[in-house]
C-alpha cells in the first residue's frame, strides 16, 4: 500500500468515521432510554462471553431477556472484542461500527448509480446516512444492536466492486459464515456466469466453518448437528416483527408450528421465481436491480426476517427513488438554477421505470432539464453506460430527449 494511496484515502475514511459517530450519538440520544436498546447486541456479547468461559453456547440464555444465541459459532468469535469494557461502552462502539457499514453501503450504492465524483458522493453520503435512521429497519437495526448492515455491506462490496477480480465471492462467503441466508448469492453468482466467484464464496464459507471447528469444536458440533440449526430457534414466527413469508402464514393460519407446509411450498416457489427474476435482470443488463431482487427474495423466504433485516430498503430507495439524492446533489454541487449543466449525476444516470428521474425531464426547481445536458455530459454518460449496463437505459433516454429538442422551461 503506497503512501500516496494512504494520503488519498485517509480523509474519506476519517469522514466516514465521523459520520458514523454522529449517527451513533443521534441513536443514543434518541433510543438510548428505550427498553429494547441493544437487546440483540447483548445476546451477541453474551455469546462471546459464553465461549470465553465454560458454558454451552446453544443451551444457555441471556439473563432477564432469556434469549438464545442463534448464529454460527464464528459469529460469537467475532464479538469477543466487545466483551472488554462495560456493556454501555461496548454497545455504543458496536452501534458506531454498524453505522460505518451504513455509510459504506450508501457510498457503494451511490457509486453504482453513477455518482462517480468522490467529493460529490461524500457530500451526498453524509445527509443520506442521517436520513436513513428515519427508516424503521435502520432505526431498529441500531436500537436493537443488530448486524444486518454489516452483512449488507459485505454483499454490496462483493457484487458492486468485485466483478472481474480474484477476490470476488470472499465477502459473500464470510457473510454466509456469520448468517446462513447470504448463501442465496452463491446461487445468484453461479447462475449469472460468475462460476469462479461462486466457488470462491463457497470456499470462504467453508473456511469460516473450519476455523470455528478448530477453535470451538464443541460449539460447532452443537450448531451443525444439534439445536443450533432448529428453525424454531430464532423466535416465534407469529410475531408482528417477522416480515418473512413464514410470519405471514403463521399469522394468517394462527399457528406457530416450525415447518408449515403452506409456507414451505410458497417459500420454494417464491425463492425460485425471485432468483430467476434476479438472473433475468442481470442478463438484460440491470445487474444492480438483479442484486436487489435477490436480496428481497432472501428476506421473503428466510424462516424469520425481523424488521431490522430489511435494511436493504436503503440501497433500494437510492436506486428506485433518486429524487432525494438528486435534490441533495444540487446543494452538494453548489449549482444555481440557471439550467446550465447537470445538477446531479442521479438526474440522468439513475434508471427508473420511465428511464430517468421525472424531475430531470419536467424541470423541477433546482434541477437541470435533460435538454441542458451538454455533449461532454452525454459522452460521459455513454462511457459509464458501457462500463455499467445498468446505466445504459438512462443514457439512451437522455440522448432521445436531446434529439427530440426538449428545451428548458417548456
Amino acid at each position: 500500500m503506497s503512501a500516496q494511496y494512504v494520503r488519498r484515502t485517509l480523509p474519506w475514511f476519517i469522514g466516514a468515521l465521523g459520520t458514523a459517530l454522529l449517527v451513533a450519538l443521534l441513536m443514543l440520544l434518541w433510543r438510548g432510554s428505550a427498553p429494547w436498546w441493544l437487546v440483540d447486541f447483548s445476546v451477541y456479547r453474551f455469546g462471546a462471553e459464553t465461549i470465553a468461559g465454560t458454558g454451552d453456547l446453544y443451551l444457555v440464555t441471556t439473563p432477564y431477556t432469556l434469549l438464545s444465541f442463534t448464529y454460527p459459532p464464528i459469529a460469537a468469535l467475532m464479538f469477543l472484542p466487545f466483551t472488554l469494557g462495560s456493556m454501555t461502552l461496548a454497545g455504543f462502539v458496536w452501534v458506531a461500527v454498524d453505522a460505518v457499514f451504513l455509510v459504506g453501503a450508501i457510498w457503494l450504492t451511490l457509486g453504482a448509480v453513477g455518482v462517480r465524483d468522490r467529493t460529490h458522493r461524500a457530500a451526498l453520503t453524509v445527509p443520506l446516512a442521517l436520513l436513513a435512521v428515519l427508516l424503521v429497519p435502520v432505526d431498529y437495526e441500531f436500537a436493537f444492536g443488530q448486524l444486518n448492515l454489516m452483512l449488507m455491506f459485505l454483499i454490496l462490496l462483493d457484487l458492486l466492486k468485485g466483478d472481474g477480480r480474484r477476490w470476488q465471492g470472499v465477502a459473500i462467503g464470510v457473510a454466509a459464515g456469520i448468517k446462513l441466508i447470504p448463501l442465496i448469492y452463491v446461487v445468484y453468482l453461479a447462475c449469472t456466469g460468475r462460476i469462479r466467484a461462486a466457488v470462491t464464496a463457497l470456499g470462504a464459507f467453508a473456511a469460516t466453518i473450519v476455523l470455528a471447528f478448530v477453535v470451538l469444536p464443541a460449539e460447532s458440533v452443537s450448531y451443525w448437528f444439534g439445536p443450533g440449526l432448529s428453525v424454531s430457534r430464532p423466535g416465534v414466527p407469529m410475531g408482528p416483527l417477522n416480515q418473512a413469508l413464514r410470519g405471514v402464514f403463521a399469522r394468517l393460519l394462527g399457528t406457530d408450528e416450525a415447518v408449515n407446509p403452506a409456507w414451505l411450498v410458497t417459500a420454494v416457489v417464491v425463492g425460485l421465481a425471485g432468483v430467476a427474476a434476479a438472473i433475468m435482470l442481470h442478463r438484460k443488463g440491470f445487474a444492480l436491480r438483479g442484486m436487489l431482487v435477490c436480496a428481497l427474495t432472501a428476506l421473503l423466504v428466510s424462516p424469520v426476517s425481523w424488521v431490522p433485516h430489511w435494511v436493504w430498503a436503503v440501497p433500494l430507495l437510492i436506486v428506485r427513488r433518486p429524487g432525494v439524492a438528486a435534490a441533495l446533489g444540487v446543494v452538494a454541487r453548489g449549482h444555481g438554477g440557471d439550467g446550465g449543466g447537470v445538477r446531479s449525476a442521479t438526474d440522468v444516470l439513475v434508471p427508473t421505470g420511465q428511464g430517468v428521474h421525472p424531475g430531470a425531464v419536467a424541470g423541477e426547481p433546482g434541477h437541470a432539464p435533460v435538454a441542458a445536458v451538454g455533449r461532454r455530459d452525454l459522452r460521459a454518460a455513454g462511457d459509464r453506460a458501457r462500463r455499467d449496463p445498468d446505466l445504459a437505459g438512462a443514457a439512451a433516454h437522455v440522448r432521445t430527449r436531446r434529439a427530440g429538442g426538449v428545451r428548458a422551461g417548456r
